[in-house]
């Protein structure tokens, strides 16, 4: 068993027993820091007292008509809650037109003729009038848009879709030069 101390876990200032054999480190019990060692006896104590701990992602996908009855007879076996509740309000709520109004796919991201599009590569570098850029990890491959500020030379925008994250200054000399 592994015993973890984070500042923020799960919301809670709390400890955590991980039981490593169960399901790849699944976290079993969260308790009060002190409770956890009280109830516990760990092998190995990891102190992240500057980390954020949550479980894992896995499989964090949703469903459009699970968003829409969130909260609806929480807590009960998942059988019961989809037999007794969802699926009856799906039934009585969600229409084949509902259904057909979310489209499969979104459209292609399209910018301005005026935009400079690029790609960052893996890393989420690119290169944008002879400057190397970094753009956030979201954004890598993604396609973003430079865009020139009306009466202010040298200045850009960037967008990645509609929103502007990012203003980048030309006008003085380059870092790398």
């Amino acid at each position: 068993m592994l015993s973890c101390h984070a500042k923020k876990a799960a919301g809670n200032n709390c400890g955590f027993a991980v039981f490593p054999d169960v399901l790849e480190s699944l976290i079993a019990r969260q308790h009060r820091r002190n409770d956890a060692a009280r109830k516990y006896r760990a092998t190995e104590t990891v102190d992240l007292k500057t980390h954020a701990v949550i479980p894992g992602l896995v499989n964090a996908h949703t469903h459009a008509a699970m968003s829409l009855f969130r909260g609806l007879a929480d807590d009960l076996p998942l059988m019961d809650w989809l037999n007794n509740h969802i699926w009856p309000a799906e039934a009585k709520w969600v229409s084949e037109a509902f259904v057909r109004a979310f489209p499969e796919a979104l459209p292609p991201i399209e910018y301005g003729p005026d935009d400079h599009v690029l790609r960052p590569d893996a890393n989420g570098w690119l290169r944008f009038h002879g400057r190397a850029l970094k753009m956030p990890k979201a954004l890598h491959h993604q396609p973003v848009a430079f865009r020139p500020r009306a009466q202010e030379d040298g200045m850009f925008d960037v967008y990645f879709c509609h929103q502007r994250f990012m203003r980048i200054d030309l006008r003085g000399p380059s870092r790398e030069e």
